[in-house]
């Protein structure tokens, strides 16, 4: 009983000090994350390394090329304010003949699936410009599916397995504006729905 007692208050201040040293850490990411979002989109060059990618998570860029729309993909059982739908990944190529990488474009709702439903999106012969951040590899959950590239099933987003997939680089661009001659994806409701901030970041 004894050392029942003298343990509870040790375990308690344990998880204080963690506690508080976890919210110092997510302070610091915020702090890192409010800095990288305030500078200047950078443009990308042709080669990319995968390996920098870390380094330069959430990083703005500007992206100047086309989509091939005959190549996107769905993650599945995606929500935005209470809608069920996908992250839709499209395939870009840059203008200035570097690799072709991924663009995550977004929320879209399930009945927009159907490229009949989008068509302006679909304009697969526009120049579109994309502004975005780079995005490095995100953790698996336990209670995620795996992916099914035989039945085009999509769960989680695997960066590598991805770009195998659809013949790209292994990387990915979350889309924060894409906009063309035609189009402002980020005024039509028929549009994937461009990342918004502040992010929110798990504790």
């Amino acid at each position: 009983m004894t050392i029942v007692l003298v343990s509870v208050p040790i375990l308690t201040f344990a998880l204080g000090t963690w506690q508080v040293q976890r919210l110092g850490w997510k302070k610091e990411l915020i702090k890192d994350l409010e800095n990288k979002m305030a500078l200047e989109p950078i443009g990308l060059p042709k080669h990319i390394n995968p390996k920098v990618i870390p380094e330069f998570e959430y990083r703005k860029v500007k992206l100047t090329g086309r989509f091939d729309h005959s190549k996107e993909i769905f993650i599945e059982s995606r929500t935005r304010e209470g809608e069920l739908g996908y992250h839709l990944i499209t395939p870009f190529h840059p203008h200035n003949g570097g690799q072709p990488i991924l663009v995550n474009r977004g929320f879209i709702k399930r009945q927009l699936k159907d490229p009949r439903s989008r068509p302006l999106s679909q304009e697969s012969k526009d120049v579109v410009e994309v502004i975005g951040m780079l995005r490095k590899q995100e953790s698996k959950s336990f209670f995620q599916p795996n992916n099914s590239k035989d039945s085009n099933q999509w769960y989680f987003v695997d960066i590598q397995e991805i770009a195998e997939h659809l013949e790209t680089a292994p990387i990915l661009v979350d889309a924060i504006t894409c906009t063309s001659s035609t189009f402002s994806s980020s005024s039509l409701s028929l549009f994937p729905q461009n990342f918004f901030f502040p992010l929110a970041l798990r504790n």
